[in-house]
């Protein structure tokens, strides 16, 4: 007898013994699914890929070097030419929206990452201190702060650093020349005068600034820094060290673990967790209980610490809605970039150079 087909073979089946296939093949068919939804949940994998990897929110880290290069990073690792060498060092860097403003003899903008025009030609005069908070960027008043040589002492920018205008709310401030801002967690903006020690506080773009006397040492070459909601004032000079207010600048406390001579160029309060301050020999200190510690291992001998970045890497949620986050801080120095993923305890060199300024 010839072989017949699959189907005069299921033709001649009894019932019981078809309706235990279909039961079987069903079983199977579930228990594929289920086995699916397992791999899913426990592995966060979507289209065979794992979330934990997937980063949804990328960081773009800017640092400049002593030769007037321009660097962009992705991920602290991989870094290309932002801006080729013009011979000219900065004074600072700030990202605005999707526009990027370079402080050199003027501001310049660059809304395509391909070229850089000026865009304000009023920046003070170059000191012999390098402010690295000479630009501020306020989120809640969607506004760039700059501080200038023109009429007022202050311009701003509500179209993320194209146009200019100065501030006429100025008060006693005006025609000051103001060397640095910094913006509480309350919201509170404060600029600061260091050639007459007097501080500038507003709370909107509505409201005028508000001046007040800052009871700093006349020795000091101050900068300012926020730390939640304590102004940190530190001295580039080397002769007065850090100090801290949280009232406003009516009084003035200095920090302590911080030895006297340390010329204190850098400053940065990463992720609010705790606070850094770089100095032009090698040295940074963390605040740990109320008190600065040395926290600069894996930082080259005589490095010039001329700031700092905080950068976060936010991973894809997976089905339950959980997603993880790492954080980095960077430094840039004298001898190179230096990264910590631990809060600024310990630090790995990632890329050689003379650096100026970061973002």
């Amino acid at each position: 007898m010839p072989d017949r087909p699959y189907f005069g073979t299921l033709y001649f089946l009894s019932l019981s013994s078809f309706l235990m296939r279909i039961r079987n093949l069903l079983s199977l068919a579930s228990a594929a699914v289920l086995l699916a939804a397992f791999s899913t949940s426990s592995c966060r994998k979507e289209n065979g890929i794992d979330n934990n990897q997937v980063i949804q929110k990328p960081y773009s880290l800017f640092f400049s070097d002593s030769a007037g290069a321009l660097y962009i990073s992705n991920d602290g690792q991989d870094f290309r030419e932002f801006f080729k060498t013009d011979g000219t060092t900065d004074r600072g860097i700030l990202v605005a929206g999707k526009n990027v403003l370079w402080a050199k003899s003027d501001l310049y903008l660059s809304e395509d990452g391909n070229s850089f025009n000026p865009t304000f030609r009023l920046l003070p005069y170059r000191a012999a201190v390098s402010w690295a908070s000479l630009m501020h960027y306020s989120a809640r008043q969607q506004r760039v702060y700059v501080a200038s040589r023109g009429s007022t002492g202050i311009a701003y920018s509500e179209d993320n650093g194209k146009t200019w205008t100065p501030d006429t709310m100025m008060g006693a401030l005006s025609q000051l020349p103001l060397t640095s801002f910094a913006e509480l967690d309350n919201g509170l903006l404060a600029g600061y005068d260091n050639t007459n020690r007097r501080t500038g506080f507003r709370t909107s773009n509505a409201s005028p600034w508000m001046t007040r006397s800052a009871s700093l040492p006349a020795s000091g070459a101050f900068q300012f820094a926020a730390y939640g909601n304590t102004l940190v004032a530190y001295d580039a000079k080397g002769a007065a060290g850090a100090w801290y207010s949280t009232d406003t600048s009516r009084t003035w406390k200095q920090f302590s673990g911080i030895p006297a001579g340390e010329k204190l160029l850098s400053a940065l309060s990463p992720f609010g967790q705790n606070l850094l301050i770089g100095t032009d020999n090698g040295h940074i200190y963390r605040l740990d209980n109320g008190q600065f510690v040395l926290s600069n291992k894996g930082i080259a001998a005589g490095s010039a610490v001329r700031g700092f970045a905080a950068k976060n890497n936010i991973f894809k949620q997976d089905a339950a809605g959980n997603s993880r986050e790492n954080r980095y801080v960077y430094a840039a120095t004298s001898t190179g970039l230096y990264r910590s993923e631990d809060g600024g305890i310990n630090w790995v060199g990632v890329f050689k150079g003379n650096l100026q300024s970061i973002y």
